[in-house]
């Protein structure tokens, strides 16, 4: 960092905060959905939705590791990153599996749109944009298992919800 204390050129594309806002806000984002994930798996839920949040749990952590690498080289420390205290509170209020299976998929759907944004700007250095990249397609196949057990779970109406 500069005396000034803004960034440097190459960690800011044009039109977007500089590159360690962003790596910040995704690693806090991906912070509070693994609470939010390790919170749903504590609630012993019925078998496919434990196997999605084992997968989920492993990925995001897996996530996580690559985002702080990223925000060290930005000149950050990861330990200071928290949660989203807001976005928590509203991930563990959600009742019933498929209350927490929408949330989760309006997160995703979220999160890779974001994703995609983040990959448009050109100017991140390249091990960045790869980290996009791999981030999106993770995030894809997320949004498409979260689908995909949605809907076999969804119930004609008038039938109750299922408990998580």
């Amino acid at each position: 960092m500069n005396t000034q204390g803004s960034p440097p050129s190459h960690l800011t594309a044009p039109g977007q905060a500089p590159l360690a806002a962003r790596l910040v806000s995704c690693l806090r984002t991906r912070r509070t959905y693994l609470l939010i994930y390790q919170e749903y798996r504590k609630q012993r839920p019925k078998p496919e939705f434990m196997a999605l949040l084992d997968t989920l749990i492993d990925e995001t952590q897996e996530a996580i590791a690559a985002l702080s690498t990223q925000v060290r080289r930005a000149d950050r420390s990861p330990l200071a990153v928290g949660v989203n205290e807001k976005q928590l509170a509203q991930g563990a209020g959600r009742k019933g599996v498929l209350s927490k299976l929408n949330f989760m998929l309006v997160g995703s759907t979220r999160a890779l749109e974001w994703y995609a944004s983040q990959q448009a700007a050109a100017d991140d250095p390249p091990e960045v944009q790869a980290m996009w990249q791999q981030l999106i397609a993770l995030e894809s196949q997320h949004l498409q298992t979260i689908k995909s057990l949605l809907a076999s779970l969804e119930q004609p109406a008038g039938e109750s919800e299922p408990p998580a």
